[in-house]
């Protein structure tokens, strides 16, 4: 039987493990809560969930611009693991914050504020095409 280390302190209160565990068990999978680097030696892959708190935007030299219920014990101890992780060379699945820390473990940032990110990307797109329209240059490029 394989096993997974789901990289988190407990069981989340909305099922997210338990969804998971199903999964696994349906693939012969043993799934094991750990933040404890040692574990990722005795795993055939590591599993980083998504959810809150958010990553802290300090561990990537940002300032924090609306993230919330941070949680930096929690972000070093699944930073901690990453590091085993690729040290170990282990496969790592990563889902949203999970998917943060890894891209903060290896140099990269975090867009704190999606939303709001998508609606300035939005506005620059909508700018474009009007001073497009108005040139008279109606290609779209």
């Amino acid at each position: 039987m394989k096993k997974v280390m789901y990289v988190e302190r407990e069981r989340d209160e909305h099922g997210m493990y338990d969804g998971i565990s199903d999964a696994m068990k349906n693939l012969d999978t043993e799934l094991v809560i750990s933040l404890d680097p040692k574990v990722v030696e005795e795993c055939d892959g590591i599993l980083f969930p998504g959810g809150l708190p958010d990553v802290d935007p300090a561990l990537s030299g940002e300032e924090n611009q609306g993230s919330k219920n941070l949680d930096r014990e929690l972000d070093e101890l699944q930073l901690a693991v990453v590091d085993a992780a690729v040290k170990a060379k282990k496969p790592i699945l990563a889902i949203c914050r999970g998917m943060q820390l890894v891209n903060i473990y290896f140099g990269g940032t975090i867009i704190q504020d999606l939303e709001k990110a998508i609606c300035i990307h939005m506005s620059q797109v909508k700018l474009s095409c009007i001073i497009r329209l108005i040139s008279g240059e109606h290609r779209l490029s």
